[in-house]
C-alpha cells in the first residue's frame, strides 16, 4: 500500500509535469505511510528489518528566497538530501545498500550507451575517492536461475556522507538539523566493527548530491556543464525508485530475490492537473513552522558557540 503526494508546479496548468512521490515501506502490506518532501517533522518508518524515521529534503523548483530549509541549502550545491535514522531489527551485517532502480526494460541506443558509460566512469572515480564501490545494471536481466536484476545504481551504506551510531543510553541527533560529513575511516569502522549483529543502537544516515534534481527530473552539475533529463535514458513516463535494502550476503548478486526491501520511494514526473484540496504543497509551510525551525537552529548555534 502507498500514499501519493504531488509537488505542485508554479502554475496550475492542465499539461504541467510535476514530481509525484509515493512511499512504500517494507513489503507495503501494512498501513500506508505518508511521505512529505521538506517536512518540518521526521516521518515515522516501520518496516521489515528497520524502525525509525526519515526526511527527504529537496530544493523547490522554482526555489523561493524563504522556505523551511533555505538556510540549510544556502551556499551549497546540493539538490536533495536523504536523512534516515533508526534501529535495525535484523542483523544488518555489512549488507545494507541504497540507490535507485527502474522497474522496466530499458533499450539504450549506441549513443546513449556511450553517454552512460561516461557517466559510470565518473561515478567510479568519485566513489573510489570516497573509499567505496557500487553496483549497477544498465539493462533488465532475467537470469537462468530465475533471478531478476533490474536496471539500478546502488551503493553500500558506508557511502553515506554522514554515518553515526548512538548507543541506547544516549540521545540521537535531531535529524531536522544540519550534519557534518563523517570521515571515511569512521564510516569503515562503523561498517566493519559496529553494525554487524547490531540491533540495539540508533543509526543516523545522511546522503546528499548535487548531481541529481528530482524536481527538475534531471542529472545536472556534471563536468563540461552537462545535464540531461532522466527521460532521455529511461523514457517519458518511467518512474524512478529510491531503494534501501539488505542483501542476502555480502557477495550476492543484486537480484530482487536476494534483497530484503526496507524502504522504497517511488517517484514519477508526470502530467498532472490541479491537485485535489487534500494533497499537500510540498514546498510551502506555515510561518509558524518556519519560525519554529529557525528558533531551534538559533539555539543549536548558540550552544555550539558556548
Amino acid at each position: 500500500m502507498s500514499t501519493s503526494l504531488v509537488a505542485r508546479p508554479p502554475e496550475k496548468t492542465s499539461d504541467a509535469r510535476s514530481l509525484v512521490v509515493n512511499s512504500l515501506f517494507g513489503s507495503g502490506e501494512g498501513s500506508p505511510t505518508e511521505l512529505e518532501l521538506n517536512s518540518a517533522q521526521p516521518i515515522p518508518v516501520h518496516c521489515d528489518g528497520f524502525e525509525g524515521q526519515l526526511l527527504f529534503l529537496h530544493r523547490p523548483n522554482p526555489e523561493p528566497e524563504d522556505w523551511l530549509y533555505a538556510e540549510h541549502f544556502r551556499g551549497c550545491a546540493s539538490r536533495f538530501e536523504w536523512r534516515v535514522q533508526g534501529r535495525f531489527t535484523v542483523d544488518p551485517g555489512r549488507n545494507i545498500h541504497f540507490g535507485v532502480e527502474v522497474s522496466k526494460h530499458i533499450n539504450l541506443s549506441w549513443l546513449l550507451h556511450t553517454t552512460v558509460d561516461g557517466l559510470l566512469a565518473l561515478i567510479e572515480k568519485l566513489s573510489s575517492a570516497r573509499g567505496h564501490g557500487f553496483s549497477y545494471a544498465l539493462e533488465w536481466e532475467d537470469r537462468e536461475d530465475g533471478g531478476v536484476i533490474k536496471p539500478h545504481l546502488a551503493f553500500p551504506l558506508h557511502a553515506a556522507d554522514t554515518l553515526l551510531v548512538t548507543p541506547p543510553d544516549e540521545t540521537p541527533p535531531d535529524i531536522t538539523k544540519s550534519f557534518t560529513e563523517t570521515p571515511l575511516e569512521e564510516r569503515l569502522r562503523v561498517r566493519d566493527e559496529v553494525l554487524p549483529g547490531n540491533t540495539r543502537d540508533t543509526v543516523t544516515f545522511v546522503y546528499f548530491s548535487k548531481y541529481v534534481d528530482f524536481m527538475r527530473w534531471e542529472i545536472c552539475n556534471l563536468p563540461f556543464n552537462f545535464s540531461s533529463s532522466f527521460s532521455t535514458f529511461i523514457g517519458e513516463d518511467a518512474p524512478v525508485r529510491v531503494i534501501v535494502y539488505r542483501l542476502e550476503s555480502e557477495d550476492s548478486l543484486h537480484t530482487k530475490e536476494r534483497q530484503q526491501s526496507m524502504i522504497t520511494v517511488n517517484m514519477e514526473y508526470k502530467l498532472v492537473g490541479c491537485p485535489p484540496d487534500d494533497q499537500v504543497d510540498l514546498c510551502k509551510h506555515t510561518d509558524s513552522d518556519v519560525q519554529a525551525h529557525r528558533d531551534v537552529e538559533a539555539r543549536e548555534s548558540a550552544r555550539r558557540v558556548d
